[in-house]
């Protein structure tokens, strides 16, 4: 099966199964072995800012000497866009026996085409053995198939109007949802988010007593210059404090995101630390 033929497969086979529950995800990964449960990482949801936060991450381990993998979507060109190890896209034909390999599985649960990738992904990274793993959500958090995952540190990047048909038609319902990936204990960043949702999101918090580290409040980015070239800007968190960084990106939104992507690296290296020291 070539790389066209085997999409028009699984686009016309499994397209259509869109159903926003986890119930089969679970039944799914179970049946897979629960490859999700071998992973590590970081887990990103926001309605802006999730692709800039991912790659920011996935950059930032990599520099750091971590083998690390990284699922994200939709794919632009090719569809082994969406799977990275090491920075590298993996190829289609390791991608195509994955899927053969459960597609049996696949068609038991009438899995849908993010569901399917979404496992491939998990199965895949599981393989490598990585040391961590940036998994992005897909569609809004709480019935996302990426939510079977368990992070060392989450990320809710900011709150907008996006598929109101499916998440809800205000910001405190799309919040509400987003939410969902907020774990019992797990660190989570939020981004700048606006009052109202960002109450929504500090309350599920709360219940799941997962520590918060809150823009304006935690840690914060202060852009220094913005032009065509870049930005610069400085970051501080707790007793970090960065000055005059830069980066190939244009605009506050995108020190925004660097800094929320860099506030959960930091996080991510602290608890490991840590964890190191207790053993």
């Amino acid at each position: 099966m070539q790389y066209q033929e085997f999409l028009d497969h699984i686009y016309q086979r499994y397209s259509g199964n869109v159903k926003l529950e986890l119930t089969r995800m679970e039944g799914l990964l179970k049946d897979m072995g629960s490859p999700q449960d071998a992973l590590k990482g970081f887990h990103v949801a926001g309605t802006n800012g999730k692709g800039s936060v991912c790659a920011t991450l996935e950059a930032l381990a990599l520099a750091h000497g971590h083998q690390t993998g990284l699922n994200t979507s939709p794919h632009l060109i090719n569809y082994t866009e969406r799977f990275r190890i090491n920075g590298q896209e993996i190829s289609i034909e390791a991608i195509m026996e994955e899927f053969h390999r459960h597609e049996a599985l696949f068609q038991k649960w009438d899995a849908s085409f993010f569901e399917i990738t979404t496992a491939i992904a998990f199965s895949l990274f599981s393989k490598a053995g990585l040391d961590l793993s940036v998994m992005e959500v897909g569609l809004g958090g709480r019935l996302d198939a990426t939510n079977l995952f368990t992070p060392d540190v989450a990320v809710i990047t900011t709150i907008g109007l996006d598929h109101i048909k499916t998440l809800g038609g205000t910001v405190e319902l799309i919040a509400a949802e987003k939410a969902g990936i907020i774990k019992a204990g797990v660190p989570l960043v939020i981004g700048d988010i606006e009052q109202s949702p960002l109450q929504i999101i500090l309350d599920v918090a709360a219940e799941k007593a997962a520590p918060t580290y809150l823009y304006g409040r935690d840690w914060e980015v202060t852009l220094g210059a913005d032009s065509t070239a870049g930005i610069e800007f400085d970051y501080r968190f707790g007793g970090f404090s960065f000055i005059g960084l830069k980066a190939n990106l244009m605009g506050e939104h995108q020190a925004l995101n660097l800094g929320a992507a860099i506030t959960a690296y930091i996080l991510y290296c602290q608890s490991h630390q840590n964890a190191h020291r207790r053993r």
